[in-house]
């Protein structure tokens, strides 16, 4: 019983992430805010996993499980990362058009 407890809790956890999610490391070359609250990010280094011509990815509130707060945390750890010129890893899903960022990770 122990065992299938763990083998569903390791299958929720890896269903949740997303099978086209994928990662993506690099500074931040610009951000761009939209009149919406949701915002651009673009890298030093485009990501060949995201298939748009303008390598622009997206943080859309209400897409790829992205919420209001979530956004804004993801800006603040965004602005952060781009003053201290320091490189940040996203995770987004590769099959959406905008690119859409789920989170992002700041190593200081």
């Amino acid at each position: 019983m122990k065992k299938l407890i763990l083998a569903l809790s390791l299958f929720s956890a890896v269903t949740a992430a997303g099978p086209n999610d994928v990662w993506h490391t690099s500074n931040i070359k610009q951000l761009y805010p939209l009149s919406s609250g949701d915002f651009i990010i673009r890298f030093t280094t485009d990501s060949d996993e995201c298939a748009r011509e303008d390598k622009y990815h997206y943080v859309l509130v209400g897409e790829n499980q992205v919420t209001a707060e979530g956004s804004n945390n993801m800006l603040s750890v965004a602005l952060t990362a781009a003053t201290l010129g320091k490189e940040i890893s996203i995770n987004f899903d590769k099959t959406s058009p905008s690119c859409a960022i789920n989170r992002l990770n700041l190593n200081f």
